[in-house]
């Protein structure tokens, strides 16, 4: 009877120190957000806080993402074009046909739905406006040569 009582007392020890070995264990100590983010325990899980700039579960994916591809463009200053929309660093965007001026432009991702494109010379013209994306449209309100324009861009 010893023994089994020995044998009983080892069994609950030894379950006994792992559970409390996995009640100590870290969630965010493999640092699950990467570099982009900050992992805060939630008891046996986790969550990541994004630095800015970036968003997804484990912070992974820049805002510029959310801008990329080819576009149909109406614009009511009287143009329709297609722009196709690159990442040239995370949260820097090339708009190719900018505005329907068949060169390229940039733009600064400054949230996860909105751009500023700083003025600059396009083809010839002196270009600037904000813009915002609303599920696959980007609606840009800017200015070319002093002239108030809008453009929606929409997602093919």
């Amino acid at each position: 009877m010893k023994k089994i009582g020995s044998f009983l007392t080892v069994v609950l020890f030894a379950f006994g120190t792992m559970a409390i070995i996995q009640s100590c264990s870290n969630p965010c100590k493999d640092e699950p957000c990467g570099a982009n983010g900050t992992c805060v325990e939630n008891g046996k899980d986790y969550t990541c806080t994004c630095k800015t700039g970036y968003q997804g579960d484990l912070c992974d994916s820049p805002w510029s993402d959310n801008f990329l591809g080819t576009f149909s463009a109406d614009d009511t200053c009287g143009f329709l074009y297609e722009s196709v929309i690159t990442s040239t660093a995370d949260n820097v965007l090339s708009v190719g046909n900018l505005f329907g001026l068949a060169a390229s432009g940039s733009a600064d991702v400054i949230s996860a739905s909105d751009i500023q494109i700083a003025s600059q010379t396009v083809n010839g013209y002196v270009v600037s406006g904000t813009g915002s994306l609303t599920g696959s449209v980007i609606t840009i309100d800017y200015k070319i040569d002093g002239d108030d324009c809008q453009v929606a861009y929409t997602k093919k």
